[in-house]
């Protein structure tokens, strides 16, 4: 019974607890920490002697291409509201026709134009292109576009996150009337979480 009672007279209290260390400092020597300083702000690529950077998560080929089958859907619902969230206000479409009055047409009111003057509604359930067809040039591959669209581009220009998508057209005409041309170029720029069109090529069907 002695034994019992001089075990029950020792309380919690007599054994230290994690309050009983909360002033202790429990960093690692040697390192400091700085908490006043903002981070650094995110970019694609850092080279290796830069102390503390900010890298963004790269952007999957899946980002592009969703970027190529949004246009179209704006495109095939004659929607230039939703297409003027795919491009920026910079953005110019490149004629590469030969005889081409014109060479560079801004985008937006290209296609506002052309959906005054042609029924693409009308191609919403033909196969206008096809995915598997699409060839991919990353920015530092401009210089293998074909030369009449290789001018899209100046060498300083050009961001190691670009994307060039190209897209053969199967279906560009309907009812004998001329809608796309046989090819379209997309240059597409990161822009946060996805890609707009920075430029476009294409033989406009003027």
């Amino acid at each position: 019974m002695a034994l019992l009672t001089g075990c029950d007279r020792r309380g919690a209290g007599e054994f230290p607890t994690r309050s009983a260390h909360a002033d202790d400092d429990r960093r690692a020597a040697g390192i400091a920490v700085d908490l006043t300083s903002p981070p650094p702000t995110p970019r694609d690529r850092a080279e290796t002697k830069e102390a503390i950077v900010a890298l963004r998560t790269p952007l999957g080929l899946e980002a592009a291409h969703e970027t190529v089958d949004r246009f179209f859907d704006a495109v095939f619902s004659e929607d230039i509201a939703a297409l003027a969230e795919l491009v920026q206000d910079e953005t110019q479409v490149q004629d590469t026709r030969a005889n081409a009055s014109a060479k560079a047409h801004p985008a937006a009111s290209l296609w506002r134009q052309r959906f005054q003057k042609r029924e693409y509604q009308a191609l919403a359930g033909a196969l206008v292109y096809r995915a598997t067809d699409v060839a991919t040039y990353r920015g530092d591959q401009t210089d293998e576009l074909p030369l009449d669209v290789r001018y899209l581009s100046s060498g300083d220009d050009v961001l190691p996150n670009d994307v060039v998508l190209h897209v053969p057209i199967i279906t560009h005409s309907l009812r004998s009337e001329r809608l796309f041309g046989d090819d379209i170029f997309f240059w597409l720029r990161r822009r946060g979480s996805r890609y707009v069109i920075y430029r476009m090529a294409e033989e406009v069907p003027f």
